[in-house]
């Protein structure tokens, strides 16, 4: 593991030649209907990697982190036109839960009047 936080998870793949194959992260999350979960919030696996087993390694490090902490439900989201990750999930046993829309409100009234960065 990369990353050393008790609520998230970073794992990289690298080969012999120290050269990235993929990387994923998830954290842990708590709802009130479901309880605790992960969210597999980023899995990439550079195109020369794919269809070698390094995402499906890469998921299941997740899912064994997430059940040390005591979650058994993993979720990933994934857009409706990426069809072969759809389909990559799929393989590992992850089943389709719901459609949705996401809306964003980036509402002005809360956005800072004068400098907004730190070095102002």
């Amino acid at each position: 593991m990369v990353l050393a936080h008790s609520d998230h998870f970073l794992r990289l793949a690298i080969d012999a030649d120290h050269d990235v194959l993929g990387a994923v992260h998830a954290s842990l999350h708590f709802d009130l209907t479901n309880g605790a979960f992960v969210e597999i919030s980023a899995l990439i696996v550079s195109g020369a990697a794919r269809r070698l087993g390094v995402g499906r390694v890469l998921v299941r490090g997740v899912e064994s982190w997430a059940a040390q902490r005591g979650s058994y439900r993993v979720l990933v989201r994934s857009q409706t036109h990426r069809e072969s990750a759809f389909a990559f999930y799929r393989e590992l046993g992850y089943v389709p839960s719901k459609t949705q829309h996401v809306l964003v409100r980036e509402p002005r009234e809360l956005r800072p009047s004068g400098p907004t960065t730190l070095a102002d």
